[in-house]
C-alpha cells in the first residue's frame, strides 16, 4: 500500500493498492498475457526461485493443443529443467488445468506452470493433489498475477505462488549442488576462464574469479566506473553477461539502469556482435533484492550449444566493448541521480 505520514497522531496513512486484472493492462491473451510473459521471465524466476530460466519457445505444438510457453530453467543437468507454460484469464477451469498436465506428460518430467488472474480453491487443491501424486520429476505451480499503477505509465506486478511442489523444490536444489551438478557446464566455463582471464584484465576489467560452488565467472568493474558486479553465466541453451547494478534500492537500481541505456545504449549495442541481445532490465538478483542487471545475451545458445573458444572470442568482444564504454565516458554521479529520481518517485506516491 501507499504510505504517507500523519498529521493527527504520528502514524502513517495506509492505504490500499488499487490492484488491476491482467485483462485490464495487457488486453488480448495470447498477444498481451502470453507475449508479456514471455519477455518477463524473470518475474516466474524469482517467485519459483529457478535459475536460468530461458524461454524455449510460443504456442508449442503438443499433440492437438498447443502449449502457449515452454521454457528451460538450470537444474544442474546437462539438459536443463522443462518448464512448461499455461496462462489464463479469468477464473481457475479444468479445461486449462488438463492441458497442462498433457503437455507436461509429452516431456514425461519438468515444472508445469498455471499463471492465472483467479485461482478457485478447488484447483488449488487439485494442484496440490498432483504435486503429492507424482512423481519425483514432475512439479506443478500455480500462480495468481495482478498489477498496480506506477508512477510514468508504468505497473508494479505481483505473482503470488498459491500452489507449488515444495518436494520438488528439494530434489531439484539438491540436484543443483555442486557434486552432482554438471561437470560439463563447470568443464565449460574452466575452459572460457583460460581464455579470457588475462584479456579481460587488459580491457579494463579489475580482476576476474571462476566460482566453482555455483559455477560462474565473475568480473570487477573498471574502477572508478560504475558500482556492482558482472558475471558470465551459462545456462544449456543461454550465454550471458550480465552487470548487476547495485544502487542502494530496487527502485534505484531500475532508474539507474533506464539512465545508463538512454545514456549508452546505441554506442553499446552498435558495437556487439550480430544478433546479440541487450536486456536492459534482467530482473533482480535473488541473492540481494535491492538489485536489477543488464544482460548480454549470445544469440548462438548457452554451453551445450557453444565451444568455449567460440563463447571466449564473444565474451572477449561484449566484455572489452562495455569495459571501454565505461572507462571512456565514466558514469560519474549517475547512481547518486538515480537514487535522487528513485526517493522522488517515492514521494509522488505518498
Amino acid at each position: 500500500g501507499l504510505a504517507s505520514s500523519s498529521p493527527m497522531n504520528g502514524l502513517p496513512d495506509i492505504t490500499r493498492v488499487p490492484w488491476q486484472r491482467a485483462t485490464e493492462v495487457l488486453g488480448h491473451e495470447e498477444r498481451g498475457f502470453s507475449a508479456w510473459l514471455a519477455e518477463n521471465l524473470w518475474l516466474l524466476e524469482d517467485a519459483l526461485e529457478l535459475d536460468g530460466l530461458t524461454l524455449v519457445d510460443r504456442e508449442v505444438r503438443v499433440e492437438s493443443y498447443r502449449a502457449d510457453l515452454v521454457a528451460t530453467a538450470d537444474d544442474g543437468t546437462d539438459e536443463g529443467l522443462p518448464v512448461i507454460i499455461e496462462n489464463q484469464y479469468g477464473k481457475t477451469n479444468h479445461d486449462h488445468l488438463g492441458k497442462l498436465v498433457t503437455y507436461l506428460a509429452a516431456w514425461q518430467r519438468g515444472l508445469g506452470v498455471w499463471v492465472v488472474e483467479d485461482a478457485s480453491d478447488t484447483h488449488v487443491a487439485a494442484v496440490e493433489f498432483l504435486n503429492r501424486t507424482s512423481s519425483d520429476d514432475v512439479g506443478y505451480a500455480l500462480l495468481v498475477v495482478r498489477f498496480a499503477p506506477a508512477p510514468r505509465d508504468q505497473f508494479y506486478v505481483d505473482a503470488d505462488v498459491v500452489a507449488r511442489p515444495n518436494a520438488w523444490r528439494e530434489i531439484t536444489t539438491a540436484r543443483k549442488d555442486p557434486r552432482s551438478g554438471s561437470p560439463e557446464r563447470l568443464a565449460f566455463l574452466e575452459a572460457l576462464h583460460e581464455r579470457v582471464e588475462d584479456e579481460l584484465v587488459t580491457a579494463g576489467w579489475q580482476r576476474t574469479r571462476l566460482s566453482r560452488g555455483k559455477p560462474h565467472i565473475r568480473l570487477w568493474p573498471p574502477q572508478d566506473t560504475l558500482g556492482g558486479y558482472a558475471t558470465l553465466r551459462a545456462a544449456p541453451h543461454e550465454f550471458a553477461l550480465r552487470h548487476i547494478i547495485e544502487a542502494g534500492s530496487l527502485e534505484a537500481s531500475v532508474r539507474a539502469i533506464e539512465l545508463l541505456r538512454a545514456r549508452y545504449g546505441a554506442r553499446l549495442e552498435s558495437l556487439l556482435p550480430e544478433g546479440t541481445e541487450v536486456r536492459w532490465h534482467r530482473g533482480r538478483d535473488r541473492a540481494n533484492a535491492a538489485n536489477d542487471q543488464i544482460a548480454i545475451v549470445h544469440p548462438d545458445g548457452g554451453y551445450q550449444d557453444l565451444e568455449p573458444a567460440e563463447a571466449a572470442e564473444w565474451a572477449l568482444t561484449v566484455g572489452g566493448a562495455w569495459a571501454q564504454i565505461l572507462i571512456d565516458d565514466p558514469p560519474g554521479d549517475l547512481l547518486e541521480q538515480a537514487r535522487r529520481d528513485a526517493a522522488a518517485q517515492l514521494h509522488e506516491t505518498e
